[in-house]
C-alpha cells in the first residue's frame, strides 16, 4: 500500500523536503540502519527528495519505515527540528502506521 505525502498549504514545500532530507543525511553520521536494504531505501528516498523538493511524494511502506526512523534520529540530535512541522511529521508517522496495519476490508 503506497502513501501519498502532500505538503500542507501553510508550509513552504521545499522546507518540508529539506527537513526530510536532513533526517536522511543525519543518518549518514549517526547510522541507525543496519540492513543493506534499509540503507539502499534511505539513499533512494534521499535522491527522490533531492530531485523533487515540492512533493507530493508517493512512498512505499519500506520508505515510510526508513523515513520515520531517520526522523527519530534527527529529532534526538536536533530537537528543534521536531518543532518546525509537527503536523507534517505526525502525518508521515500515521501513514507509516497505516501501512503496517491496513484495515481489513
Amino acid at each position: 500500500m503506497l502513501a501519498v505525502i502532500t505538503p500542507d498549504r501553510r508550509c513552504h514545500a521545499p522546507h518540508l523536503g529539506a527537513s526530510l532530507s536532513l533526517a536522511l543525511r543525519v543518518n549518514r553520521m549517526h547510522p541507525v540502519f543496519r540492513q543493506a536494504e534499509d540503507v539502499g531505501t534511505a539513499e533512494d528516498l534521499l535522491s527522490v527528495l533531492d530531485s523533487d523538493e515540492r512533493g507530493p511524494w508517493v512512498l512505499s511502506p519500506a520508505q515510510l519505515g526508513v523515513l520515520t526512523r531517520a526522523m527519530d534520529v534527527r529529532n534526538a540530535l536536533l530537537p528543534s527540528a521536531a518543532r518546525y512541522y509537527p503536523d507534517f511529521d505526525a502525518g508521515i508517522r500515521a501513514a507509516h502506521s497505516r501501512s503496517r496495519h491496513p484495515r481489513a476490508t
